[in-house]
């Protein structure tokens, strides 16, 4: 699944704001920039200390953006699961359980 597909889906099961859909949609761009362009576009970049410093710059607001996009919809899917009437104490106890099966993987 693509991030498109899961932002698609999260639109489709809660209530998204204007501000966050259009943020969401400048961050796909951007991923999408950094994941298939980048490299292409600059990977001459790497040799300029000025154009180097200024391309991490830029990867860095990215990761920036997505670890607050990141907090932003997982409190709104806290807050839609507990609308659905998911009693929070079996919401925070599936959410240890998968967490745990992460940490396993590792």
């Amino acid at each position: 699944m693509t991030l498109g597909n899961l932002l698609a889906d999260l639109r489709e099961r809660t209530e998204v704001s204007a501000d966050l859909k259009k943020r969401l949609g400048a961050f796909v761009d951007d991923r999408n920039w950094l994941a298939h362009r980048m490299f292409y576009e600059h990977h001459a970049d790497l040799f300029s200390p000025a154009k180097a410093a200024a391309l991490s710059s830029r990867v860095q607001g990215i990761g920036d953006r997505a670890l607050a996009l990141n907090k932003e919809i997982g409190a709104l899917l806290d807050q839609t699961v507990l609308a659905w009437g998911v009693p929070e104490a079996d919401f925070e106890a599936q959410a240890k359980k998968l967490f745990e099966s992460w940490r396993d993987d590792v």
